[in-house]
């Protein structure tokens, strides 16, 4: 697991939700206009899904989306994401749209 994320669910975990999600935001949208899609197709390999909370595997789909064709493990991610969220029984609309490559 990258630190950064490990300082994301640290920060989410003391309830500063906002403020977790905004430091994911900037970090993989940096590395996604740096060219860096590598990097964070990575991290997406690294995420222990069924520890993240549900709200920051929304958020990295989200934030991952408009780069969906440059990332070879966001399908993976999604689909593990999709099955942990069935797991932990939210609603199928959470991740509504954000698997991009089935349009």
């Amino acid at each position: 697991m990258e630190p950064w994320f490990e300082k994301v669910l640290e920060t989410h975990g003391r309830g500063k939700v906002h403020l977790a999600m905004d430091i994911l935001y900037d970090i993989v949208d940096e590395m996604l206009l740096s060219a860096e899609s590598g990097k964070v197709d990575e991290f997406l390999q690294g995420v222990d899904i069924p520890v993240t909370p549900t709200v920051l595997l929304v958020g990295i789909l989200t934030i991952t989306l408009r780069a969906w064709d440059s990332l070879p493990s966001r399908k993976l991610f999604f689909e593990a994401a999709k099955a942990e969220l069935d797991k932990r029984g939210e609603p199928e609309a959470t991740l509504k749209g954000l698997d991009k490559w089935r349009l």
